[in-house]
């Protein structure tokens, strides 16, 4: 999750040219960005802890799953779509954003994923991916609920 806000704090800073209501944030404001991005990375650890308890993976597949996920996801499905429009470096970045934030953490605590017995099939990149998606969808019902608190 700290990953997740030091990622956000840099988005922040990099938005403050751009014009309220054109920021990529969860908020257009900075302290109730953070406090939104607190549940969305949350939730994405949540995902990923379970995905990772779950499933076998090495630090190559966490990576590429990471980054896959950010591309599809990140700001609603708008940043695969600006790949097909040319934005390739935006897709690079939201790429290597998500997975550093997922193969960080997999890195400091992979020995601990050791002592569970996971399972090993084709079937489990599709289901992690499941697995994030479901919890994005977690994060848009916080969303819905915190997003009202932290605006008044």
């Amino acid at each position: 999750v700290l990953i997740g806000l030091i990622i956000e704090m840099f988005a922040i800073i990099a938005s403050q040219s751009i014009p309220i209501g054109q920021r990529a944030l969860f908020h257009q404001e900075p302290i109730p960005d953070l406090i939104l991005a607190i549940g969305y990375y949350a939730m994405l650890m949540l995902g990923s802890y379970i995905m990772l308890r779950r499933y076998n993976y090495s630090l190559k597949q966490i990576f590429i799953l990471g980054g896959i996920f950010g591309v599809i996801l990140e700001q609603h499905g708008g940043v695969l779509l600006s790949i097909f429009e040319g934005n390739i470096l935006g897709g690079i970045y939201v790429f290597l954003s998500y997975s550093s934030l997922i193969a960080l953490p997999y890195l400091v605590f992979q020995k601990g994923f050791y002592k569970f017995k996971r399972k090993e099939t084709i079937w489990k990149y599709l289901i992690s991916l499941l697995i994030l998606i479901g919890f994005y969808l977690l994060f848009l019902g916080y969303f819905l609920i915190v997003n009202p608190i932290v605006s008044s």
